[in-house]
């Protein structure tokens, strides 16, 4: 009989262990509003003619006049790209029949500005200068990580609230991280807005967030 009551005893204590340990799991969530501080335009050009030295030549001349431009406003080399070129044969097709018309030479222009406010100028002039397209002007954060960096610190720090509040509830305390995931980092890729108000043909980046989402596990002590 008494090694049985023993028994029950340590069962007895062992289910009270088991019920006043364990862990808690939250996700904390942060979300960052900045205005970016950089702006990537991508540009094209585009000539044919009869040879592909002439359709090369004549966009390398485009290219040239452009990045002259360009440079006019500061924008050092290490901010532009501009080693593309492609060559293709181009064909007018007309009730049926296929005719050669030439090559076509075409180069693609990757600029990087770092000053947003010389967005207006720079795209008149490279229009000017002889860009056939503007493919996309997208913008972008100088210091994307280092905000990243910020949300998911601010994020670890909601997770840890949210879970001392759920803890104390049930009279318990956090004790150490057991886990740590990082669920969701996304990185904005702003688009183009103009401001429609300013005459001037002004160009404005909205307000952008970064968001970041952690879900951490804690000893409960």
């Amino acid at each position: 009989m008494q090694r049985v009551l023993m028994l029950v005893g340590l069962y007895l204590m062992l289910l009270m262990g088991s019920a006043t340990a364990g862990t808690i799991s939250v996700m904390g969530t942060a979300t960052l509003e900045q205005i970016p501080d950089q702006v990537l335009v991508r540009l094209q050009v585009v000539k044919t003619a009869t040879t592909a030295t002439q359709a090369k030549s004549a966009a390398d001349e485009s290219v040239t006049a452009i990045l002259d431009s360009v440079r006019g406003l500061g924008l050092a080399d290490n901010q532009i790209d501009a080693a593309d070129l492609r060559l293709s044969p181009r064909y007018d097709y007309q009730n049926r029949v296929r005719t050669y018309i030439g090559i076509e030479a075409s180069r693609q222009i990757v600029l990087i500005l770092k000053d947003p406010t010389l967005l207006a100028p720079l795209l008149d002039k490279v229009v000017s200068a002889g860009a056939d397209e503007v493919q996309g002007v997208n913008w972008h954060f100088s210091q994307l990580k280092s905000l990243q960096h910020q949300a998911r610190i601010a994020a670890l720090k909601d997770a840890r609230k949210q879970a001392q509040e759920l803890a104390a509830v049930y009279g318990a305390k956090l004790g150490e991280v057991e886990r740590i995931d990082t669920v969701n980092q996304a990185s904005p890729m702003p688009r183009l807005r103009m401001a429609m108000a300013d005459e001037s043909a002004g160009y404005q980046a909205p307000t952008q967030q970064i968001s970041v989402q952690v879900w951490v596990e804690f000893e409960l002590d």
